[in-house]
């Protein structure tokens, strides 16, 4: 090909990214504009050099955008129900907070839409006890979150389905942790695991990474970069604090996190854990083998095979 853009696709990606994240939107769909350029000049190049035919041509590219419309779909779903979740967190910490300060606290713990307005209900009766008229500046709030819980109920369903029907999500679904909305999540936002030269890449495609600040003679490291998708971030990170915290079977990998938690504390060992799963996860996916829990199993443990 006369230019495959390997190494300024990867350049113009990390800026777009970063634009992204601190919402500069202008700027990042220049850069976005950008890939799509690079894209097609690869896709007009691949047809000449095969000289294909003019349906073949057709062909080749309607697979690229079959490919990205389904990943798009995808990740709209669990994007939308990604900020459906957020929003239920706001009202919850919104409802909560406007109680607080007259005395009234209300449980968060093992919370649903039923119970959580339950306790609501018996803070305002309290409330009403003790002549404090709260419930009209309480209760569209709290309607408004029971609807927000239904919509969000409908969007899980749907997303868990789609994530049941794809066999790479399926199959990092036997990783421990790694439910069906953390499994779409990754599969949408990696798209395809072949395009990492190296598997660590993967850890700083994500944000999981630590900052490095280098200027003359000064060079530390800071916390995580943050960069990248943000939702699948969160995600991996909430599976990695089910491995080390609510998984009753033992592996290899918790092994490891768990010796990270007792070196390093909890905190360092969950961003630690979720970057060796974002490592442990696309291998799975290429080698299309589940995730092996100890190294006493046939062959070794797809985990310490990336352990440090």
């Amino acid at each position: 090909m006369r230019q495959s853009y390997a190494r300024v696709g990867k350049l113009v990606l990390i800026q777009h990214q970063r634009y992204a994240h601190a919402k500069q939107f202008k700027r990042a769909n220049r850069k976005l504009k950008t890939l799509r350029t690079y894209l097609g000049r690869v896709i007009r190049d691949i047809g000449r050099r095969s000289r294909a035919t003019a349906g073949s041509k057709r062909h080749l590219q309607s697979c690229f955008r079959w490919r990205g419309a389904c990943a798009s779909s995808n990740g709209v779903n669990a994007g939308q129900r990604q900020q459906l979740v957020q929003q239920r967190v706001g009202l919850e910490n919104n409802i909560t907070g406007s109680l607080k300060p007259f005395g009234l606290l209300v449980p968060r713990g093992n919370v649903n839409s039923n119970t959580f307005r339950e306790r609501v209900m018996a803070a305002l009766a309290k409330a009403d006890e003790l002549g404090l008229t709260l419930s009209d500046g309480i209760m569209p709030s709290l309607d408004l979150y029971e609807d927000l819980c239904k919509h969000l109920a409908i969007l899980t369903r749907r997303v868990e389905a789609v994530s049941r029907d794809n066999p790479a999500c399926r199959r990092l679904m036997t990783a421990p942790g790694v439910g069906p909305i953390i499994a779409l999540s990754f599969v949408t936002a990696v798209d395809n695991p072949l395009r990492f030269s190296n598997d660590e890449d993967i850890g700083a495609y994500f944000g999981l990474t630590p900052k490095q600040h280098q200027s003359g003679e000064t060079d530390y490291q800071e916390g995580i970069s943050r960069l990248g998708n943000s939702m699948t971030r969160v995600h991996l990170v909430q599976a990695a604090t089910i491995l080390l915290s609510s998984s009753r079977k033992w592996s290899t990998l918790r092994a490891w996190g768990m010796k990270v938690a007792k070196r390093s504390g909890f905190n360092r060992a969950l961003i630690a854990v979720a970057r060796k799963l974002a490592i442990v996860l696309p291998r799975m996916w290429i080698n299309e083998q589940d995730f092996r829990w100890s190294n006493k199993t046939e062959g070794s443990e797809l985990a310490s095979s990336v352990a440090a």
